[in-house]
């Protein structure tokens, strides 16, 4: 990151991530469906002095995030595959960390946008790990 980028946070958590995105980043949009943990975050970042963080409620997975295009993007979790939505979010030459694919079969995807409607996707490494949970559960995987 470099110290002028914005960038989405897709899932706010516990607020860890967050704060090591807002020492990096000049503003950070953070975006979380569930209000009530992403309001126990925001004290603790509060009480940090954390203030280049902006806080949505919203389901930044599947929906447009005001603020867009970003420089980068970080998405919390892992996802079958990314939508189309959530790449149009990224700015020209813009990145995007996601973990994608079918548990166990996992990796860390680096997107790079390099035009209107193109994006360069480099495998870092393979892993697996829970699902982002989204307002649209058909990104959702269920096994028993």
């Amino acid at each position: 990151l470099q110290p002028q980028d914005k960038v989405l946070e897709i899932g706010t958590g516990s607020g860890y991530v967050t704060a090591i995105l807002s020492r990096m980043a000049q503003t950070v949009v953070t975006a979380d469906i569930d209000m009530k943990q992403q309001n126990k975050a925001r004290i603790i970042l509060n009480q940090l002095w954390l203030h280049n963080i902006i806080y949505k409620i919203a389901d930044g997975f599947t929906q447009a995030v005001d603020e867009a295009p970003y420089d980068a993007i970080y998405v919390g979790g892992a996802c079958l595959e990314v939508p189309h939505e959530l790449k149009m979010q990224m700015a020209l030459n813009g990145r995007m960390v996601v973990i994608e694919g079918k548990a166990p079969s996992m990796s860390v995807n680096l997107y790079t946008r390099q035009g209107e409607n193109h994006w360069f996707c480099q495998t870092v490494f393979e892993t697996s790990v829970p699902y982002l949970q989204t307002g649209n559960f058909e990104n959702s995987h269920f096994m028993f």
